[in-house]
């Protein structure tokens, strides 16, 4: 992430009685700005967050409104041990097994402190990451967007939050109110990469598919190393460029989504023989995932055995039937595409368009849907993703206004170094 100001020092604690020296660092010119000796009596490390967070806004010169101090204190826990289970979750990979390791951490620091707001969008994010790529059902998803949910009852603006409900709210084919909750990312960070990323997300699912690629890259210059912009692989991999796709995907360093698309993306540029390798050990890690099944799938076929591969997607498509991502549809509909079954394929493409994911473009040109152009069924789905496709660019003229007014409303970021 771009920042301004980098803040950093050491302390000292003799007793109980603990020293400070902090020092406001120029990110760009490496000059130092402000620097302060704090000393007090020592009682927990958020009273210190509370004294530091006082003294740099006053060395700064800059005045917060009470509005403004009231939305910073409801992202500090009251409880540390709340804060170390919360510490603990995010520090895990996004993997399955992962997820459920976070889950139970969360549980606990949520017991613990209720009214911490970022513990309820981190929980909601493994609840919703579980359901989708497990394939566990509605229900779980429901359980993720209360948690989302809970986390904006106790801070209206918190972004994270916002940022997560949009996903989930694009994912189910809510994309109106995915809209409302990104034109509110912009009015509370609008040149934040998270705000930048959600509008991609969405556009992704949308049809929009040169606009996601401008505000994914804009996200990716503020943020170039953040492993939850994994997924805008698929906003190059939908506009044909494989390599760029294969480059971003590595954000996912110790997830599978990474070795799986690995796999696709060698296969899409045509090395067959490499592929293989990446999609079987995706397959071998995750087994009963999405993930896994649909690259064993297409592993198989590409091995030579489509009977084989079509049972395998098939079962897929049997444990997909509760679970409400569109976009997993659409990657469902194009495996099946590349088997050669017509009707199986029309089917899942339908039910995508029909859940939210209408990007007439992917349609359009995906070559693994090459074997189904000239079906008429296919045809009637490719008319209806462009129907509303078209009808939702005709709504998404005041997002675009946003992105362009961005930088009249610039922030400045402070990064807090340990």
């Amino acid at each position: 992430m771009l920042v301004d100001f980098v803040l950093t020092g050491y302390y000292l604690k003799e007793g109980d009685v603990i020293r400070l020296n902090v020092e406001l660092v120029e990110a760009q010119s490496n000059e130092l700005v402000w620097r302060e000796l704090i000393q007090d009596k020592y009682e927990n490390a958020f009273k210190l967050q509370d004294m530091v967070s006082a003294e740099v806004p006053r060395g700064l010169k800059v005045q917060f409104s009470d509005n403004e101090r009231d939305r910073m204190r409801a992202d500090v826990p009251d409880n540390p041990l709340a804060y170390e289970y919360y510490l603990r979750a995010v520090s895990y990979p996004i993997t399955l097994e992962n997820d459920k390791y976070a889950i139970e951490m969360l549980e606990k620091s949520i017991a613990l402190d209720s009214r911490y707001a970022p513990a309820y969008v981190e929980l909601g994010f493994r609840l919703d990451d579980l359901a989708t790529e497990s394939m566990l059902g509605i229900e779980e998803q429901r359980k993720a967007e209360e948690a989302f949910r809970k986390a904006l009852s106790v801070n209206e603006n918190l972004l994270t939050a916002l940022w997560q409900l949009s996903f989930h709210c694009t994912n189910v084919g809510r994309s109106e109110e995915a809209s409302e909750l990104i034109d509110r990312m912009f009015r509370v960070a609008p040149d934040n990469a998270m705000t930048h990323y959600a509008l991609g997300y969405l556009y992704r699912y949308t049809g929009m598919l040169e606009e996601s690629e401008q505000e994914v890259e804009r996200a990716l210059a503020l943020d170039p190393r953040n492993p939850r912009f994994r997924s805008a692989g698929f906003t190059y991999v939908y506009r044909g460029e494989y390599r760029k796709a294969h480059e971003v995907f590595q954000l996912d360093r110790d997830g599978t989504l990474r070795i799986a698309w690995k796999g696709m993306t060698l296969y899409l540029m045509g090395e067959k023989e490499e592929a293989v390798k990446y999609l079987d050990r995706a397959a071998a890690l995750e087994p009963e995932s999405f993930i896994g099944l649909r690259h064993a799938g297409i592993s198989t076929f590409i091995k030579g055995n489509t009977e084989e591969a079509l049972r395998i997607i098939r079962k897929l498509e049997k444990l997909k039937s509760s679970q409400g991502d569109s976009e997993h549809w659409y990657l469902l509909g194009n495996a099946y595409g590349l088997l050669g079954d017509s009707a199986s394929c029309v089917r899942a493409l339908r039910k995508a368009v029909e859940g939210g994911f209408f990007s007439y473009p992917c349609f359009l040109k995906d070559p693994l849907l090459n074997s189904v152009r000239d079906n008429a069924e296919f045809q009637r789905v490719l008319a209806l993703a462009k129907e509303k496709c078209e009808a939702f660019k005709k709504r998404a003229f005041r997002l675009s206004d946003r992105t362009l007014t961005m930088t009249e409303a610039k922030r400045r970021n402070v990064m807090i170094r340990q």
